[in-house]
């Protein structure tokens, strides 16, 4: 049941996001990382995250920004560590894609609490 919905997924995200050609074209990574977001929320959340592009783009920063967040954390001492992320500033970009990602999310899990809805989220 999970994997021909990620299938389709990825087919209708392909669809939506690169050209149609016939010939050698280039296409934006973006587009390619869009599609990998795609997929992966279908599993967990459906369509309804999927398809909500504020959520396959805060899962694409916050990939991008826990990657560079720790790189910059690096650079400091691992004791000066909690006072150094205030001044890195994607470690505060990921405190607010949890946000947002937790006010997506919780509508989602308390209907899927209230109608019994089985799926990989549980």
């Amino acid at each position: 049941k999970v994997l021909p919905a990620v299938d389709q997924e990825i087919k209708d995200s392909l669809k939506d996001l690169l050209p149609r050609c016939r010939d050698w074209t280039e296409v934006q990574i973006a587009n390619v990382l869009t599609t990998v977001a795609r997929a992966s929320s279908r599993m967990f959340g459906g369509t309804t995250l999927s398809r909500k592009d504020e959520w396959t783009d805060t899962m694409i920063d916050f990939t991008t920004d826990s990657f560079l967040a720790s790189q910059r954390l690096k650079d400091f001492p691992a004791l000066f560590w909690p006072v150094a992320k205030f001044f890195i500033p994607e470690v505060a970009n990921l405190f607010k894609h949890f946000a947002l990602a937790k006010r997506l999310i919780i509508p989602l899990l308390e209907e899927r609490k209230r109608t019994q809805e089985i799926d990989l989220v549980q």
